[in-house]
C-alpha cells in the first residue's frame, strides 16, 4: 500500500486516507466523511458533473 500511494504521489495525486477503524461501527462516520468531503470541496471548488 505504501508503494502505490508514493506512485499517485509522484503522478501529482493528493491521497486521503481513512483508517478502516474510523468507519467500521462509528455512528459519526457519515457525519466525518461528509465533513470531509464538504472541506475538500471548499479547498478545490466543486468538481465537475459527468455526463
Amino acid at each position: 500500500m505504501m508503494a502505490e500511494d508514493r506512485a499517485l504521489r509522484l503522478k501529482g495525486y493528493e491521497v486521503y486516507r481513512f483508517g478502516g477503524y474510523e468507519l467500521i461501527d462509528n455512528p459519526d462516520a457519515p457525519a466525518m466523511l461528509r465533513q470531509f468531503f464538504d472541506d475538500l470541496e471548499a479547498l478545490y471548488g466543486a468538481m465537475p458533473s459527468h455526463q
